[in-house]
């Protein structure tokens, strides 16, 4: 992977991190938030938009752990087989004299 590519994908798990803990902590800040105005109180309408973040960025990381984890399951059983496949007297490289 070059550097730059690497510095990118840095910045982006910086970001999504970044917005992920931005969401959650304006939700906890504005828990106790009292709303006189039903129809368009903007910190309520704030605190909707955050918990879309909030249940989309986690739905979007279970789903990258799933496919990380079915990755590596897949990489174990391709290296349990491959380890198996070579197995045999001439791969052993076994000198059969009689």
């Amino acid at each position: 992977m070059s550097k730059k590519r690497r510095l990118i994908t840095a910045v982006i798990t910086a970001m999504y991190i970044f917005i992920l803990l931005f969401s959650v902590s304006f939700i906890a800040t504005e828990a106790n938030h009292n709303c006189h105005v039903k129809d368009s109180c903007p910190i309520c309408y704030q605190i909707n938009v955050c918990n879309n973040v909030v249940k989309n960025l986690t739905t979007i990381s279970a789903a990258a752990f799933i496919m990380l984890l079915a990755a590596f399951s897949v990489l174990l059983i391709l290296g349990a087989v491959k380890q198996f496949n070579h197995s045999t007297l001439v791969a052993l490289k076994v000198k059969l004299s009689s």
